[in-house]
């Protein structure tokens, strides 16, 4: 009776805070937890008409099954553990079918909410942040659609989770059990170093860049204004066919986004987290290697970096780590073939690679180009080709200045009149 009860406080508690086999349970809160889509030992709860899929094996669907749902529809997909994380707690999101490609699905766990960009996640266990732990009511974590037109054609999945209470130390275990193949000590590492930490390599930027996928069915362009350091802001747009469907705002004390297409809003208080920041920038290093941890299990785990400047879709050029995480995990599958080119009027790194299986077979592509700014690690332009060389897939910079001065920038949005809250 009292875990039911707990179960309907999570959801009347989630639906306020917007969209959040069972493993060991130590003292201290829920341990390690792992929980499948549909789990008989845990609860699930859906909206908008997730299909139930299994797959033959049980490497691109967690326990051999998953959820599935069209990104055009407003849906969620909810994850229930019926032990409480009291302390804070790692959010695992296994991340392997090649279905699963919508590129702003949208985690919420406890206080938080990171967007993954599942088109480009590696295959996998992603490590996609933290979440604070609560004293009465069951852990819950879920995964929002965030549909407009653009992504229409795009699919959201739900497959299992991992709800992890280590100590920190031993979650961001520096340069041990790393799975990272090959490593090299001169440029492809510190270009890869700095596409994973980008966020930390420059103070502000200001651009705009058209993202779009054939395979994947999403064309979309964003502008962005981003501020990083100890008061970090944000101001993003996400454009189609030339109205801002999107926009969203980080000003350091709120998060504050405009669903335009649909007049709705949300909006939810962050405070920066600065003690949190520097604990994870010390324990997560710069090497690459520390990206890549190897799980009690011998499972791969990809460990993500905070995006604390909260700037949505502007990550997938200015903090790229899906593509940095998985297109360049196998060293002896891209090379850089030229190190001193330009790229929208700043110095750039051109590589070109080879996709691996999971890879080709989700982008329907063989090959890649990235362009990368050489100082920051910023992707500027982005080119996917299929085995015919044909473009299917691509991210292009359109303009882009960094460190400029942003004099009375404005980084908070108001609710424009006639706007209703969105519904959780």
């Amino acid at each position: 009776m009292f875990k039911k009860l707990g179960f309907a406080f999570v959801l009347l508690l989630t639906c306020f805070l917007w969209l959040g086999s069972g493993g060991s349970v130590s003292a201290a809160g829920c341990g390690t937890v792992y929980i499948d889509n549909d789990d008989p030992n845990h609860r699930n709860i859906h909206t908008g008409g997730w299909s139930h899929k299994y797959d033959s094996t049980a490497v691109n669907s967690y326990r051999g099954d998953h959820r599935i749902l069209s990104t055009g529809i407003n849906g969620g997909y909810g994850w229930s553990s019926y032990v409480t994380c009291t302390d804070d707690y790692y959010v695992d999101v296994y991340l392997y079918n090649i279905k699963f490609n919508n590129p702003r699905a949208v985690y919420y766990a406890g206080n938080r909410d990171w967007g993954v960009n599942q088109n480009n996640a590696p295959a996998g266990w992603g490590r996609i942040g933290f979440a604070t732990g609560a004293k009465y009511y069951p852990t819950f974590v879920q995964v929002k659609t965030n549909p407009t037109s653009s992504t229409l054609s795009t699919f959201t999945g739900a497959d299992g989770i991992r709800l992890v209470q280590p100590s920190f130390t031993q979650s961001f275990a520096a340069n041990s059990l790393s799975f990272l193949s090959e490593t090299d000590s001169g440029l492809k590492d510190q270009i890869h170093s700095k596409m994973l930490n980008s966020i930390d390599n420059f103070e502000n930027v200001k651009g705009s860049f058209n993202y779009w996928s054939k395979p994947a069915g999403f064309n979309y362009s964003v502008d962005y204004m981003v501020k990083t350091g100890n008061n970090p802001s944000s101001i993003v747009k996400i454009i189609e066919n030339g109205e801002d469907v999107i926009e969203s705002s980080y000003d350091g004390k709120s998060n504050v986004i405009l669903f335009n297409d649909k007049k709705e809003y949300s909006k939810k208080n962050i405070k920066p987290n600065n003690e949190f920041r520097d604990k994870e920038k010390k324990q997560l290093g710069v090497s690459p290697k520390n990206r890549y941890l190897l799980g009690n299990n011998k499972e791969k785990i990809y460990l993500y970096k905070s995006d604390y400047t909260n700037m949505n879709a502007a990550k997938d050029s200015l903090f790229p780590q899906e593509i940095a995480l998985g297109y360049l995990e196998d060293y002896s599958q891209w090379e850089i073939v030229d190190d001193s080119t330009k790229y929208a009027g700043v110095e750039a790194v051109l590589i070109e690679g080879t996709f691996n299986e999971y890879y080709a077979a989700k982008h329907q592509a063989s090959t890649f180009k990235l362009w990368v700014h050489k100082d920051t690690g910023v992707l500027l332009n982005l080119e996917e080709y299929d085995s015919d060389m044909e473009l299917v897939s691509g991210l292009a910079t359109q303009d882009i200045k960094f460190n400029d001065k942003l004099n009375n920038a404005n980084f908070h949005l108001e609710t424009p009149p006639g706007f209703k809250k969105r519904a959780k």
